[in-house]
């Protein structure tokens, strides 16, 4: 009975002290892990009346590209951690440094990440997305949410140059003209490679709003 009255009582001060810091997530007070907490909004205004659900693109790219607390290989044998973090890019020594971590452990396996690191590796990598994403489609503001996923999804994959090369597809988005942006999603060596991911991408430009 006293272990519930102290659970109960634990919940009741993390709930009046996120009335207090609004800044800060349950999660980081023991009681889940929710978006919310890595300092991203639920919804972020793009601008043109589009809002860009945080929520919901941080559990669409968890699921496609997994997460993990130690190094793997992915399905191009690059070792990777985290929510799809590249351990060979050029910026990974430093970037996992950052963290209070040995970058020779962590790409040998000999050390792990925890939650929050995770977390902020992953909102880092969302961040140069979404600058990419405005970037590379002139319009990104003016998608609905569903499409602006899409992209990002895809810089997030593919890089910010590799999409740059989807110049049919980008001038599709730019007319608005979901049907053919799928289209042109469907007709790339990505769409071949990418399987499940790619099929479910295709679904949402041409059929989610």
């Amino acid at each position: 009975m006293k272990t519930i009255r102290r659970i109960v009582w634990s919940f009741v001060c993390a709930c009046a002290l996120l009335a207090i810091e609004p800044g800060i997530g349950l999660a980081e007070m023991g009681f889940g892990y929710p978006y919310s907490a890595i300092n991203l909004p639920g919804t972020f205004d793009a601008g043109g009346g589009a809002k860009l659900d945080f929520d919901k693109l941080y559990r669409q790219l968890e699921q496609h590209e997994g997460k993990r607390a130690k190094v793997y290989q992915d399905t191009k044998k690059i070792p990777t951690i985290g929510i799809g973090f590249n351990l060979t890019r050029k910026d990974a020594p430093s970037r996992i440094e950052a963290l209070g971590l040995d970058y020779k452990k962590v790409l040998a396996g000999e050390q792990q990440l925890n939650e929050p690191q995770i977390q902020s590796l992953f909102k880092a990598d969302v961040d140069d997305a979404l600058k990419a994403s405005h970037k590379l489609v002139t319009n990104f503001d003016q998608l609905p949410d569903a499409k602006q996923r899409v992209v990002i999804d895809m810089v997030f994959n593919l890089g910010a140059d590799g999409f740059g090369k989807f110049k049919k597809m980008i001038a599709a988005l730019e007319k608005q003209d979901w049907k053919e942006a799928a289209a042109q999603m469907e007709l790339s060596q990505w769409y071949k490679q990418v399987g499940d991911r790619a099929r479910t991408l295709v679904k949402m430009m041409r059929d989610e709003k």
